[in-house]
């Protein structure tokens, strides 16, 4: 049954009700998302006529409008609904919680914009998911193994975010971010205390064998044609190589860009596109975030594997190693959706046999492979890089008392009237700081 108003706000009282937003945006390279929110969340509380006039008004934007039709459903009992929806975001003086009945929808100037029966039209993107087809948010498994690996080394868990490595040591703290956007040395401050840079750190990424290992902009210019940006060049190079092969190349690999300027030269992508990523693609993805070493795990067997990739902590840390060659057999093929408005998004889905045969390694061979989901595996990592950097500081502060201080030099220094610097320290002196 739909949630009564006077059921929201007891839930609200209690904080336990968190508003969660469709989106609205039909202009991004993720557009798909959108029009996904309207049939999922908007379109089952509409009845068959007015689902039929939304997706007349929506055009081009729904690419198989007749099925749509076809297979619409209204919930249950909707003739006898006060109201579908809760209003997430203030509008025009009304809060959030108000309840509100849909009526139908439609594009305008880029964004969804729906009809309500009392409070005009309302922008997809201040209504409320509806909380009785709200997908109940269990917790992926990828999210538990990124979660438990994070514990082992007294860190939160970064979900989807780009400011923190999905698990890190010495751990990342509030006032520090990375940048998953180009390849880092370290972690950036963004606190104004000092604090001593660890010379050796651990920074992870957790990947199940169905994940995605890059993405990339494909977007369309009536002028210029079909281009692929990212904010990580290289990464946007190496996902612009990507090969297509199907029956209109002839069975033969064509590039992916000259591809989509032969065969979608109006900017238009009605079925899914899928290319084969061009070697390097993985390489460039780990380069591209930054981080030095990777959690692989196959979700149906629920075993996994934790390596050091790149050249920071290559055989320093106990866990095994994957070489260029070895990321480079995780390269599989780039996704890209469909699109009306010239602007997709290319999604890197590694080859998944490969990541499960890596993923394996640990539980099939303890003595050469390890895991940081293990306790013990985690410690002997953390272990690692503390001594590491013990000995680190210990070499610099060695090399540092033996080399000898520089006398800082005085303009008014003299000994008997006479300066006593040197000749060098004099001219050093008439010249000025550098």
């Amino acid at each position: 049954m739909m949630m009564k108003f006077s059921d929201f706000m007891l839930l609200e009282s209690e904080n336990e009700y968190k508003f969660k937003a469709m989106r609205g945006s039909l202009t991004g390279a993720d557009s798909y998302k959108t029009i996904s929110h309207l049939k999922r969340y908007l379109m089952p509380f509409l009845s068959k006529e007015q689902a039929a006039e939304t997706v007349k008004n929506m055009g081009k934007q729904i690419f198989d409008p007749e099925k749509t039709i076809d297979e619409h459903q209204p919930v249950q009992d909707l003739e006898n609904r006060d109201h579908t929806h809760l209003l997430a975001k203030n509008h025009e003086g009304l809060k959030p919680g108000t309840p509100i009945k849909v009526l139908g929808a439609y594009e305008n100037e880029g964004r969804i914009m729906v009809k309500t029966k009392d409070h005009g039209d309302i922008p997809m993107t201040k209504l409320d998911v509806p909380m009785d087809i709200r997908k109940s948010r269990s917790v992926k498994k990828a999210w538990n193994v990124e979660n438990k690996i994070a514990e082992r080394f007294g860190v939160k868990a970064a979900g989807s975010s780009k400011l923190f490595h999905d698990f890190s040591f010495p751990p990342q703290k509030p006032g520090e971010k990375v940048s998953k956007n180009k390849k880092l040395k370290g972690v950036v401050k963004v606190v104004d205390e000092p604090e001593e840079k660890n010379p050796f750190e651990l920074k992870g990424e957790t990947k199940g064998d169905n994940g995605v290992m890059g993405n990339a902009k494909y977007s369309f210019d009536s002028e210029k044609g079909w281009k692929v940006s990212h904010s990580n060049e290289n990464l946007a190079n190496v996902m612009a190589s990507a090969t297509v092969n199907n029956e209109l190349t002839g069975g033969k690999d064509m590039n992916v860009i000259d591809y989509l300027n032969k065969h979608h030269s109006d900017g238009v992508i009605q079925k899914r596109i899928k290319a084969k990523a061009a070697a390097g693609t993985s390489k460039a993805y780990f380069e591209s975030i930054g981080n030095n070493a990777v959690h692989i795990h196959d979700m149906k067997k629920d075993v996994g594997t934790t390596f050091t990739v790149g050249d920071e902590l290559r055989g320093m840390t106990h866990l095994s190693h994957l070489d260029d060659d070895d990321v480079n057999l995780l390269d599989g093929d780039i996704d890209i959706g469909r699109t009306i408005n010239g602007n997709s998004l290319g999604f890197h889905r590694p080859h998944r046999q490969n990541m499960r045969n890596l993923a394996e390694l640990a539980s099939k061979d303890p003595d050469r492979h390890a895991s940081v989901e293990e306790e013990s595996h985690a410690n002997r990592v953390m272990e690692a890089i503390n001594n590491l950097n013990k000995q680190k500081r210990s070499e610099i502060e060695t090399v540092s008392s033996q080399q000898p201080q520089k006398r800082t030099l005085d303009h008014e220094a003299t000994f008997a009237g006479k300066s006593y610097h040197s000749p060098d320290e004099q001219k050093q002196l008439s010249e000025g700081p550098n």
